[in-house]
This record gives C-alpha cells, structure tokens and sequence, in this order.
C-alpha cells in the first residue's frame, strides 16, 4: 500500500512550480517537465502516480474524504503528515508540522506554507494511503509562519542562471519559442527566443524578462 510519506515527497518534488487555475500534469510526467499546477491538481496527479484513483475537484475531493470516512478533526489534520486540509474551493497536503505544501494561487505558485489563519475547515486521510507510523505532530505554535514564497518571476536576463531560468525555458517551449536546451542557463539561444516571444505578443523586444513578459507567457 503507497503511504502519505510518499505522497507528501511526491508534492514536495513540485515546489517553485507555478500556479494556473485548471492546470494538472499528466500522472507520471517528471517533475523536471512540470511547470503549472492548481491546488487539486496537485493532490489528483500526485495521489493517481500512487494508484489512487482521487475526484479532481477540491469539492469532490472533500465529498470523496467524507463518503470513505476518513475525515478527521482539523486540529488533527493539521498535525498529520500526508492528510488532506480544505476549505471551499481549495486543499493543501498537511506536512504535520503546521506547515503545508500546496499550489497556493498565482502570486505564490507551488510552496511550504503555514497552516495559520488560513480558513480551513475540514481535514482528512487519503483513502488508500498507509499512514503506519505517521504519528501526529506538536500543536504548531501560533507564531509559525511557513517558509516565505519564492519570487517565481524575478526579473531575467542574458546571463541569469537557475530555476526561474529553466521554468521561462519550459514556457517559451511550450509556446513554440524554442530556446534551446532546458538547461537552467540563460543563453544566447534562449535571449533570441525571448526577443522573438515580445516581439510577436507586442511587447518592448529588449530580451528583459519582466513583469509584462512572465504575465504575458501564462496566456497563450
């Protein structure tokens, strides 16, 4: 039987990736391919790569918890590593420690963040999962915060390096804009597809990846 601590390190693998409402990889696409999730969307690939055939809607995810019984108290959820938190129109993966990973919304993308003041009303264990061995965490201190969201559209350039690299690479791809290898490193090859990306949506063609262009590649 898969467990929640695989079903957590599999959402974990997603971190730093972008938000996009309706957005879900293909169950078994590699985390090096991926760059959009929405909040079920993460919980409905990750749990289906584990074989359990999950609702795709936060909604139906909740009726899905609550029609298995395997709903639990929310304190207790938060507190168990590897159960679900929801809320209307939204559901996190519980790390047990006060903390979530989830696809958050737009501004945040895939991120830890903290469990405090965040309107959750329901909590449960994913049925299938095994969570032997998973015993429930320390209250969480009301102070926690989380882990800060990363700045997934910092501003780029000929000579920039790293993950927001690698993620406006997998962009431009997608959108018919080949920049070479998916290598992390702003290139030559790479400012000539970003050049050729502004120029044909309209924009200011300087090679810059700013505000307009990241806005402008989450819209095809």
């Amino acid at each position: 039987m898969p467990t929640a601590e695989q079903f957590v390190q599999k959402c974990l693998l997603e971190v730093g990736d972008e938000y996009e409402w309706g957005a879900a990889a293909p169950p078994g696409t590699d985390p090096s391919q991926t760059t959009e999730w929405d909040c079920s969307g993460l919980v409905y690939t990750k749990l289906h790569e584990l074989g359990i055939d999950v609702p795709r809607t936060s909604t139906e995810q909740l009726d899905w918890v609550i029609r298995n019984k395997t709903a639990i108290p929310l304190e207790e959820g938060v507190r168990t590593r590897g159960a679900l938190l929801l809320r209307v129109g939204h559901v996190a993966v519980s790390l047990g420690d006060g903390n979530t990973v989830e696809a958050m919304g737009e501004d945040y993308g895939v991120l830890v963040a903290s469990t405090s003041n965040r309107g959750f009303t329901h909590a449960g264990r994913v049925p299938g999962l095994s969570y032997n061995g998973v015993k429930p965490g320390p209250d969480p201190s009301p102070t926690h915060t989380g882990v800060p969201a990363p700045d997934l559209h910092p501003t780029l350039r000929e000579g920039s390096e790293g993950d927001a690299v690698r993620r406006l690479q997998q962009k431009l791809t997608a959108q018919g804009f080949s920049p070479g290898p998916v290598d992390g490193d702003f290139g030559p090859k790479t400012d000539s597809a970003v050049r050729a990306f502004q120029r044909a949506r309209g924009l200011v063609v300087d090679g810059v990846v700013g505000p307009k262009t990241w806005s402008a590649l989450r819209h095809r």
